[in-house]
């Protein structure tokens, strides 16, 4: 039995390969940290959120994080170290008792899957927030987050600005 390509399929199947013979290494190669030291990191960071950011100590959590780093949401990107500072500094205005409970962890290579509980208290209203997310966080080989992607619903949890003081 012989089977006629045609031009277009027979391209389509030597870009398959080639992505499959030359791109896979290339991914692999990537991965500069291994997962035990990424899991450590991850550790790290966690532990920093609810005991430093927690405690207002934003700089020392910041210290987690390179100085080109990506914070993801749904509603912002903060590009750099600066622009995440800012976010956080926002979040600590609106909220306090900020505490992360890890629920499960996916480590592969440098990039850490976390399932979250998040809860925190409304400056504003004293009302107590749980909020469940997924932080999908890409670590360097110093074990600094270089992004993290958090999936989670904002339209409970963004600051809103606090009413003013009578």
């Amino acid at each position: 039995m012989r089977i006629s390509l045609s031009r277009y399929q027979e391209y389509y199947i030597f870009v398959i390969i080639f992505l499959f013979l030359f791109r896979a290494p290339l991914i692999i190669a990537e991965d500069t940290i291994d997962e035990a030291r990424t899991n450590e990191y991850a550790t790290a960071f966690w532990n920093s959120f609810n005991n430093d950011l927690a405690n207002g100590a934003l700089e020392k959590y910041l210290t987690h994080w390179d100085e080109n780093a990506e914070r993801i949401t749904p509603t912002v990107h903060a590009r750099g170290i600066e622009e995440i500072r800012a976010t956080y500094k926002s979040y600590l205005a609106a909220y306090s008792d900020f505490h992360q409970q890890e629920i499960r962890r996916i480590v592969d290579g440098n990039i850490s899957i976390s399932e979250l509980i998040t809860t925190a208290k409304n400056r504003a209203t004293g009302e107590m927030m749980t909020l469940p997310n997924v932080a999908i966080v890409e670590l360097n080989d110093k074990g600094k987050v270089i992004r993290a992607r958090v999936y989670l619903d904002t339209g409970k949890f963004n600051p809103k600005p606090l009413p003013p003081e009578k």
